[in-house]
């Protein structure tokens, strides 16, 4: 039935989410937490942080935890052959050493191959002291080639990679050397060259590291490694080189052994080459620019410094005790983590565990519990490293054999990387009811709903307040005594049948006003019911990083958390791996709200967020009108204002940070597109907009930023503010993001245009009904 005045009824409802049945937990343990908590148990002699250090390495280049790299010599394995040389125009029988996976040589032929010619003298011999080893023996200071030449220091060379054994992927050389005599005048000079050769050219390397060292500290590296450019015929081949010298400082003695000796240790630990000397404590360490990409079986990259396969070349000179090996780990180890209280049991914790490894070995991590009851409730992490068996077992039953068989048994090439592990308890809410007041039934006062968004698309404000008049004893008897209330309100308006819903609110701070004892009224301020649940902070940690989750999916849990439901017309795009070595974009701290981490989620892709009858929205534009308004009889409007949307901007900068390797770029690598328009610059000058994101990992979300951006500034530029004096047949239809076809045949520009609303306030009296819209064009 129709009425003469504006009416109100506040239906009261039990809040969405007030009971807790989990409050939610988050923690991490990264790599770098082991050398800060192993500090800590070294400093202070805390017991509970229990690491295997044996076996566990934790490098701080690359901030990741490794097996523990073998720098221990192990026994040359090779054997001595009878060969005849032409020794200074005499034929003569000389001992040739041939290894397991390498040979020696002494000089160069005129086509720069290596050869045996003689003039070093080798042998294998056994080193007195712990550990007992067999080694490579040297033992002529220097020679000269013919009567009446001078005297030159004998040169050696180790050359290996080209039997079946060959060095792996990255794979780094442990090399070390004893009682190395010099003539006299002689200063010692080492090293060390593992290269791919060019396939047609077996004299040019195209990848590879370059070591020289020369005296005691005195260090050169060089890598290189080569492009194609297909798009050249024939295709174009360059070699890029990057090259660093310094000084490098030996670390204690490793050996037990009689005379000096020094163990030199090459490692290359994702996108970096360290090398030290008894140690990697203190190493030379030299970041490369560039390298190849591979790829792990979990999709994750790394840098490839070294492709698999490379020879090696090792050379010195004087009289020396000597040996190598490829670098090797501790075949496997483990971290416990410390223990961390929770407050609570935990419900169904999500386990997390990021790092790098190949099809053969392993990163195994499992949180574990402590106690039963809330007040006992621990957990903690333990993560176990495996790498797969050493090849070679030998079947010959010596003690040189023993060793080596012990030693391959014990021992991997591969070592897996720990990035991080996490495990998260997501908050869950429930209903909880409570006793409900009367409902209320009253004619308007004054009714004011008021809503609008931000500049990207989200939504800042949705409240109404509300005075109405009616019966003391049927409405406000028991509204005052309480803290909150959930209501839903439905407006009838003048001369309507029926009463519309206009969404849930919730109500704080009622106000009662008395004039006399038949006129009461009650005011009452509130915010839809979503945006005041999602207006509060977290509380606890919440992290969609390295979760391989998407914005959309991202977003729907944060709507679960707060018991919403949540709609949307956007197919999700996966969330972007955090870059290493900086803190997540997508990790939030309790003190952020839910909003605003939906805000940040919605970024990603840039769609309207917004909350309406107590559900969360993340949706595309629409392309169709809900309404038809503007300068017209059919929809009369009045005060309207057209403006541009005074922001353009002649420039805009987007610098985001590579988050993986691709041909194209390196992680960690700066990212920046730049937008500009020459046009618009003579128009308004030079005005720049600088957006730095680093969520923004690649080209595709800085291209998608920079359009996005672009089109905010520079194209949709018109602002329509304007009053509608009877908004009674429009009443629903205003709401935020709707559409409405703009009608005005004095300005063609913007006649049967499309805008959206991005405000809006609604005002209802005892009679009357009207809005004022503030529209963007589309």
């Amino acid at each position: 039935m129709a009425t003469n005045s504006n009416l109100v009824k506040l239906e009261w409802k039990q809040f969405p989410n007030n009971l807790i049945t989990v409050d939610g937990f988050y923690a991490e343990y990264m790599a770098k937490d082991y050398a800060e908590m192993d500090k800590t148990k070294q400093e202070t002699g805390t017991e509970n942080i229990e690491t295997d250090s044996e076996k566990i390495f934790y490098d701080r280049n690359s901030q990741q935890i490794i097996l523990r790299p073998d720098i221990l010599p192990i026994d040359m394995l090779g054997e001595v052959v009878k060969e005849k040389r032409i020794i200074m125009g005499t034929e003569k029988e000389v001992n040739v050493v041939k290894g397991d996976w390498w040979d020696l040589y002494d000089s160069l032929d005129d086509k720069k191959n290596y050869i045996y010619s003689g003039y070093a003298d080798f042998e294998l011999r056994a080193i007195a002291g712990t550990p007992k080893r067999q080694m490579i023996y040297q033992k002529a200071v220097q020679y000269r080639k013919d009567l009446g030449f001078p005297y030159t220091a004998t040169k050696w060379i180790l050359y290996g990679g080209i039997k079946d054994e060959k060095l792996n992927e990255n794979q780094g050389i442990v090399f070390w050397i004893n009682e190395n005599m010099l003539p006299e005048n002689e200063e010692n000079e080492l090293y060390l060259y593992l290269w791919h050769p060019n396939p047609h050219n077996d004299k040019q390397p195209i990848n590879g590291i370059y070591i020289s060292l020369k005296g005691d500290s005195d260090i050169k590296i060089q890598h290189f490694i080569d492009i194609i450019d297909e798009g050249k015929i024939p295709p174009y081949r360059e070699v890029l080189t990057q090259s660093e010298q310094g000084t490098v400082s030996a670390g204690k003695d490793v050996v037990e052994w009689a005379g000096k000796t020094k163990v030199y240790v090459l490692m290359i630990q994702d996108r970096f080459i360290q090398f030290g000397i008894n140690g990697l404590d203190n190493p030379f360490v030299m970041e490369c620019q560039n390298y190849d990409i591979g790829i792990t079986p979990e999709g994750i990259t790394y840098p490839v410094i070294l492709r698999e396969g490379a020879r090696l070349m090792i050379s010195g000179k004087g009289q020396a005790l000597f040996g190598v090996k490829k670098l090797s780990f501790s075949k496997e180890g483990k971290i416990k983590t410390p223990e961390f209280n929770t407050g609570y049991v935990l419900s169904d914790p999500e386990q997390i565990t990021r790092g790098k490894r190949d099809n053969n070995s392993e990163i195994k991590s499992k949180w574990m519990k402590k106690g039963n009851s809330a007040d006992e409730y621990k957990v903690y992490a333990e993560i176990k490293l495996e790498g797969s068996p050493m090849p070679g077992f030998l079947s010959e039953n010596n003690e040189v054999a023993q060793r080596l068989n012990e030693y391959r048994k014990e021992h991997t090439e591969k070592s897996p990387a720990f990035l991080k592990t996490k495990i998260i308890d997501k908050q869950q809410r429930d209903i909880e009811e409570i006793e409900l007041p009367s409902n209320i039934e009253g004619t308007i006062i004054n009714y004011n709903e008021t809503v609008s968004a931000n500049e990207n698309g989200t939504i800042n404000d949705y409240s109404i307040t509300l005075d109405c008049f009616g019966t003391f004893e049927n409405m406000y008897s028991d509204v005052i005594t309480k803290k909150l209330l959930h209501g839903e309100v439905f407006i009838k308006l003048k001369g309507q049948e029926t009463s519309m819903s206009v969404g849930g609110y919730i109500f704080k701070a009622p106000m009662i006003k008395i004039n006399n004892f038949e006129n009461i009224s009650l005011s009452l301020e509130g915010k839809e019911t979503a945006l005041f649940s999602l207006s509060k902070n977290a509380g606890y940690i919440i992290s969609f990083d390295d979760r391989k989750i998407t914005d959309v999916d991202a977003m729907k849990e944060i709507s679960n958390i707060n018991n919403l439901y949540f709609y949307t017309d956007v197919e999700g795009v996966r969330l972007p791996d955090t870059v290493e070595g900086k803190e997540g974009t997508f990790t939030f701290q309790p003190n952020v709200s839910f909003l605003e981490i939906l805000t940040k989620l919605a970024e990603v892709q840039g769609y309207n967020l917004f909350t309406d009858e107590g559900n969360v929205y993340y949706k595309k534009e629409k392309t169709t009108a809900d309404i038809t308004l503007g300068r017209d009889p059919i929809a009369p409007c009045e005060n309207i204002e057209y403006e541009h949307n005074d922001i353009f901007k002649s420039r805009i900068y987007v610098m985001g940070r590579a988050g993986e390797n691709t041909s194209e770029y390196k992680r960690y690598e700066k990212l920046v597109g730049i937008w500009k328009s020459k046009t618009i610059e003579k128009e308004i000058g030079y005005d720049t907009f600088v957006k730095e994101d680093e969520s923004l990992t690649d080209w595709d979300k800085i291209q998608k930023e920079g359009q996005k951006l672009w089109k905010r500034f520079n194209e949709r530029n018109y602002i329509i503010k304007f009053d509608i004096t009877d908004a009674s047949d429009y009443f629903d239809k205003i709401k935020l993001f709707n559409t409405f076809k703009w009608i005005d045949s004095e300005y063609s520009f913007l006649d049967q245009k499309l805008f959206q609303i991005i405000g809006y306030s609604k005002d209802v009296g005892m009679i009357d009904c009207t809005a004022t819209i503030t529209g963007l064009i589309l």
